[in-house]
């Protein structure tokens, strides 16, 4: 008998194994890809039992309704593949098994055509109630703790793993994204909640979020590289750098791996860097994993190694900007038809060198090509780059000048948000490295603003720069603040609170500086899709 409870109990914990495991499986192939592979690698391992035990069963006797029990145990692997990842072990595995109670309570009732006994029935009750227990005393908890339930609220939507990344082929999944700025914007948890699930099934581009695609490939130590940029393989990505974290940690895994992603920065128009760096900004580990494999996923290299050493130009960020702006209009012609020519030669998509889903974007498709081929002026280094450790408020100044320059601009918004990102990411970089990521994210906002085919005049930012360089805000401005960020919140574009929750803070640090103030209130619209999307995504 004893042997019988331990061989069940034994039973009982390879079921869980066998659920994660099926799970983990489920994100690369698929709910029912999980469950066909299940089944076969079990038929292959009971016909080897079978052969070597020199015996094989008789199904002449056994009555055809006894097979549907296949089907059933089909699908029962197919749910709990999918349920698992989404819920997490614990949740899955109590309800799984409450239904299992109850429905073999149902099972008795029905072949014995009476009610169990009352001892019995107050035994499943008690089983119930134990499954239950947990989840019962950790709402109780929030119930008693109304800041740990705001915080738990957040963290579970920051731990969602119910979408993809993206959705219609290339179109990042911002939600999470949003959550951060809404929660920074003091935000209620519940009001956050509704947003998210508002946005998963319709978004501002008129599309509903997508579920997780199974990957082509299983990303590996030795393959990680060779499909940076392939767009295949996003949940395998997640298990990569997931396992990679849980043996070196977090601040191991960036020092390794983020050093070689920095280049890609502007893949998926920014928002892969947005998701990383965002995450560590709110201490988030598993959208950290996310930002990691999504970094990957969309590689789009800037080519750093093409920058030469410093000259010795430009003692600040804005000091580039005019400089650039000069250049611009000095050589318009040329420049503008540098940019036409680049953009109309498509032959590196036919090569492999980017992906064929970017032409589909357009705009995706112009940054990368114009930063694939690469004009000199991208890679002329300014004097700050290698200079001050204090960078990154002249860049904030910097990037807000030209967005004010043309303001309410969808692109040139992302600079701003994708900066943010940047430096939380350089912050946990070695040194050494974050010079490197200051000098990609100087290459690739050129390559992004010259992508447009143009750049704002030089008087406009002058006059700019002569109006903000020493601007502070006096008094109080906490009533405009107020205002911007009760309207920020009603936005059904999500790019509009991400902007105010960025510059906030730098006006905040910068000692009130005006110009992120005024920069704050600038908001953007939702841009109108291409024609290109009435073609299927090839990705």
């Amino acid at each position: 008998m004893l042997f019988s409870i331990l061989l069940a109990l034994l039973n009982g914990a390879l079921i869980g194994t066998s659920r994660a495991i099926n799970g983990q499986l489920s994100t690369r192939k698929g709910a029912f890809g999980a469950s066909v592979w299940n089944h076969v690698v079990g038929f292959v391992f009971l016909t080897a039992v079978l052969l070597v035990l020199h015996t094989w069963p008789d199904a002449s006797d056994v009555p055809l309704a006894a097979y549907v029990g296949g089907v059933f145990g089909a699908l029962f692997v197919a749910v709990n593949s999918y349920v698992f990842p989404r819920l997490g072990a614990m949740n899955a595995a109590v309800l799984v098994i409450s239904g299992q109670v109850l429905s073999a309570v149902a099972i008795d009732c029905v072949q014995q055509r009476s009610l169990p006994a009352p001892v019995r029935l107050a035994g499943v009750a008690l089983v119930l109630l134990g499954l239950c227990l947990p989840r019962l005393t950790s709402q109780r908890g929030k119930k008693g703790d109304p800041a740990l339930s705001e915080r738990e609220l957040i963290d579970d939507l920051l731990d969602d793993r119910t979408y993809h990344i993206e959705f219609n082929g290339h179109l990042t999944n911002h939600a999470k994204h949003a959550v951060v700025a809404l929660a920074g914007l003091g935000v209620p948890a519940r009001d956050i909640k509704a947003y998210y699930d508002d946005y998963a099934k319709l978004t501002s581009y008129g599309y509903g979020l997508e579920p997780p695609k199974p990957d082509r490939h299983t990303i590996t130590e030795e393959n990680w590289r060779r499909h940076l940029g392939q767009r295949t393989s996003f949940w395998s990505y997640c298990d990569f750098f997931d396992q990679r974290e849980r043996e070196l940690g977090l601040d191991e895994v960036l020092r390794r791996y983020v050093p070689e992603l920095l280049p890609g920065w502007t893949g998926a128009f920014t928002h892969a860097t947005i998701h990383l760096g965002w995450a560590l900004d709110v201490g988030h580990r598993w959208m950290a994993i996310e930002g990691l494999a999504y970094m990957a996923f969309s590689y789009a290299t800037c080519h750093p190694e093409r920058a030469l050493p410093s000259t010795g130009k430009d003692a600040s960020p804005a000091d580039s900007l005019l400089r650039l702006a000069a250049e611009w209009e000095e050589r318009r012609d040329e420049l503008a038809h540098w940019v036409a020519e680049t953009l109309a030669d498509t032959s590196p998509v036919d090569r492999g060198e980017i992906h064929p889903e970017l032409l589909r974007s357009g705009l995706q498709f112009r940054i990368a090509r114009t930063l694939s081929e690469g004009h000199p002026l991208f890679y002329d280094t300014p004097a700050w780059v290698e200079g001050s450790d204090d960078v990154w408020e002249p860049l904030y100044y910097a990037v807000t000048l030209l967005y004010l320059s043309q303001p309410a601009d969808f692109v040139l918004l992302h600079l701003i948000t994708s900066l943010h990102a940047m430096e939380q990411i350089a912050l946990r970089l070695p040194e050494d490295v974050r010079r490197d990521a200051v000098r990609c994210f100087w290459i690739g906002l050129l390559g992004t603003v010259f992508s447009g085919g143009g750049f704002p005049r030089r008087a406009k930012l002058a006059a700019l720069h002569e109006l903000f360089a020493h601007a502070v805000d006096g008094g109080s401005k906490e009533e405009d603040w107020s205002t911007i960020v009760s309207r920020a919140v009603i936005e059904e574009e999500e790019h509009n609170p991400k902007l105010v929750h960025v510059l906030r803070r730098v006006w905040a640090r910068s000692g009130r500086r005006a110009v992120f103030r005024v920069a704050a209130g600038q908001f953007t619209a939702t841009p109108d899709l291409p024609p290109s999307f009435e073609e299927p995504p090839t990705a």
